[in-house]
């Protein structure tokens, strides 16, 4: 901890030290440019601003293992880490084209172009649910297969597979709230993401911490995915009705018809995996082989529109 301390200290050091020597350069080259108050004060406004997001979003992100931990014994956090780390790991199937997407947004808005900026929006988050919703539901059906094989604990297998389940579909709506709220950060529209954040610490928290002992670890887990749920719902609903000037009519038909049909057509596309197994009587790793192949195949059926949307993304 110590030696990485150091590290991040002295990295830090040469950093600003780079940078304060790159803008006295800069300054020599621009003596016409003089220093704005004005502006220092939008930079100062945006870094707390971001800075009070990332401070309220760890608190959030790690306050279910935290009061688990503290509330419940270790084996029940021991079930919720193992659910909790799986389920975070649909992260990083779309974190990396987020980042990606993230300089679009900005110069898009930058040209007041609303009309590209909606699209590029729209086509992001139908990228968001091709890619994690047919994995995620997938993983929600073999649930039970799948902690017993990694486990190995036949009594304790089934509340596990009942918390993963939960947290896989709290993920689905964290994943597409990520493109909502990477789209805010990217126009300076923090207010409305530090506003969330602090309600969620003053009021679902504390609420959190006094009835967790009363509800245990599948209703706590259940209680995280309608947080997702519901933090989803009122970034989208600001996104599309105040930066998109979305009508409510034309904003139901997007969120219902694009999205939710999307998701449906993908829930029914894997809902027959269910009854393989017993049709087949396969054992557990029998039935995961199978249900990956046809997971796979069903990936491939989606290829043509994954991969006609990144091109519309990248243009």
């Amino acid at each position: 901890m110590l030696v990485q301390a150091l590290a991040s200290a002295l990295e830090t050091f040469y950093l600003s030290k780079f940078s304060w020597n790159l803008l006295s350069i800069i300054s020599q080259n621009e003596k016409s440019k003089k220093f704005s108050k004005l502006e220092a004060k939008k930079i100062v406004k945006n870094v707390a601003n971001i800075s009070l997001m990332s401070i309220t979003g760890m608190i959030i992100a790690n306050s279910d293992r935290l009061l688990i931990g503290y509330k419940l014994d270790l084996e029940q956090l021991g079930f919720y880490t193992i659910a909790s780390t799986l389920a975070v790991a649909l992260n990083r199937i779309i974190g990396p084209i987020i980042i990606a997407v993230f300089p679009r947004f900005t110069s898009i808005f930058s040209k007041l172009d609303l009309n590209h900026l909606r699209k590029m929006y729209f086509l992001l988050n139908r990228l968001t649910i091709l890619l994690i919703t047919p994995l995620a539901i997938f993983l929600v059906i073999v649930s039970q297969e799948l902690m017993l094989i990694w486990t190995d604990d036949a009594k304790n297998t089934k509340v596990i597979s009942i918390v993963f389940s939960y947290l896989v579909i709290a993920q689905i709506f964290n994943s597409m709230m990520q493109v909502s709220t990477n789209l805010l950060i990217s126009i300076d529209k923090l207010k409305i993401l530090n506003f969330l954040n602090l309600i969620i610490i003053i009021i679902y928290i504390p609420g959190f911490y006094y009835a967790l002992p009363y509800f245990g670890l599948v209703n706590a887990a259940l209680s995280w995915m309608l947080l997702n749920l519901f933090s989803y719902i009122v970034i989208e609903i600001y996104t599309c009705l105040e930066i998109f000037k979305l009508g409510v009519v034309q904003f139901v038909s997007y969120l219902f018809v694009e999205r939710l049909s999307l998701i449906v057509n993908i829930l029914f596309l894997l809902l027959c995996i269910i009854p393989v197994k017993w049709i087949l009587t396969l054992s557990n790793l029998q039935y995961l082989l199978l249900s990956s192949i046809y997971l796979i195949l069903l990936y491939c059926f989606f290829t043509k529109q994954i991969l006609r949307i990144i091109k519309n993304l990248s243009d």
